[in-house]
Order: structure tokens, then sequence, then C-alpha cells
């Protein structure tokens, strides 16, 4: 009897295109859900992810190697409009504005805010700040943004000038609580609760 149904669903499997059974490693079948790969005609498992996560696209808006306001620690800020946007420029040279002369560049603050990354004052040159991934994940209310922090190897010869390294990222308003800025290690660098409008 067994048999028969084998060679029965065997005949099925040949005749009938997209029909498919998911087998586990133990030659059972597979109850794991399946997922589409869209633009190719196969599927993909993505076990554990998670039920509340997704992608979104992130951009520099700007960067710099000096910012007027002393102390060494980080600092992260989440500006929301231009009154905020604007105070933080006036403590950026403007000759330093993304290394030119440019005039203020406005971002929509309808649409969007801006994440401003400072590392710190540093006592020499080979400290610097850019994006690891151009997107952020959003998962449960967090939106976790990778950047690369990078430091100077020990016994790297560098200009002895103090430098302050910062950048601004355009993110897209949406429905996160809180921002979470991680280095190229998956080291916290930084979070910035907020107060969700």
């Amino acid at each position: 009897m067994r048999c028969i149904f084998f060679l029965g669903l065997l005949t099925i499997c040949l005749t009938c295109p997209g029909f498919a059974i998911a087998m586990g490693n133990d030659g059972h079948p597979d109850d794991t859900p399946m997922q589409s790969v869209q633009g190719i005609g196969l599927t993909e498992k993505t076990p554990g992810a998670a039920v509340n996560e997704h992608k979104f696209a992130i951009t520099v808006l700007d960067s710099g190697i000096h910012f007027n306001r002393p102390g060494q620690k980080t600092q992260a800020l989440w500006l929301r409009d231009n009154k905020s946007y604007e105070g933080l420029r006036g403590k950026i040279p403007r000759q330093m504005l993304g290394g030119s002369n440019k005039s203020f560049l406005l971002p929509d603050f309808a649409n969007e805010g801006i994440l401003f990354v400072a590392m710190g004052e540093k006592p020499s040159a080979g400290y610097s700040l850019s994006l690891a991934e151009d997107t952020a994940l959003l998962t449960d209310g967090i939106a976790s943004v990778r950047i690369h922090w990078l430091e100077p190897q020990q016994g790297m010869i560098t200009a002895q000038v103090v430098t302050s390294p910062w950048m601004m990222i355009r993110l897209p308003k949406l429905n996160f609580g809180k921002i979470r800025v991680t280095d190229q290690d998956d080291r916290v660098r930084a979070e910035i609760e907020l107060a969700l409008k």
C-alpha cells in the first residue's frame, strides 16, 4: 500500500509544475514557512526573522572633522526641525561644512529627521566616521544605524592636530522611539530615547 502511495506521489511531482514538498534533514516533510525570492523562481527559508522588523534607506547629509563643542565624549542628537538643525550648524565652522564653503543644506523635516553623531575631541588625525550600511534596521520601535568608527592603529604616525569627527544622517520619520548607533563590530556607541510624535 505504501509503495502505491509513493508511486502516486512521485507521478504528481513529475507531472505537475510548481508542486513541491520541503523536506527536512531527517527526510520527513518540513513545515518551516518558505518565502519567495523575488526575481527568480526559487524559494528560500527565513528562520528566526523578527515579525516587527524591516530595513529602510538612509543617506549621509554631511560630515566633517571639526565640531566646535568641547568634550571627549561621543554625542548623538536627533534633529527634527529647522530650529534645532540651524542651532547645531552654528557650532560647525562654515568652511568645514562637508570640507568646502558650500551653503547650508536644508533637510525636508516634514518627512525626515537628522541623526547627528560626533566622536568627541580626539588628539590627532586618523579618526573618522562613515556609514557602514546604506540601510537601517527598525525592530520593535528601535532604529539601528551601523557606522564605521575608525581610529588610527597603535603606532601609526598621524598629524598632531585636534579633531572632532562628525556626521549627519538622513532618516525617514518612522514610528521609532529609540535610535541605536553601533559600529562595525556591533558595539553600541550611542542611544537616543525619543518622544514619539
